[in-house]
């Protein structure tokens, strides 16, 4: 890969961090009311990874949230991701 195309590929890279970040402080806000939070671990070849922390670790709807409306939301929103991993 030349450098152009390295240069092009890093960009794309920071604008789909930069929309992550913005879907996970929306999605936040929604955890956060039940006492849990969620955090964005990373980003690397179309592969999202999120962590639970706070009341979400050990409750039996962790998993329903994260398919149903987080892995969703950031499906939906970027299509060009490929998977969310719950870390």
């Amino acid at each position: 890969m030349n450098k152009k195309n390295q240069k092009q590929n890093i960009l794309v890279d920071e604008d789909v961090t930069e929309k992550l970040n913005n879907i996970i402080n929306q999605i936040r806000k929604n955890v956060q009311s039940d006492g849990g939070d969620l955090e964005l671990v990373s980003f690397k070849n179309g592969i999202v990874s999120v962590r639970f922390h706070g009341a979400c670790v050990g409750c039996p709807m962790a998993m329903v949230t994260f398919s149903d409306y987080i892995e969703k939301s950031i499906k939906d929103q970027i299509p060009k991701i490929k998977e969310v991993k719950l870390i």
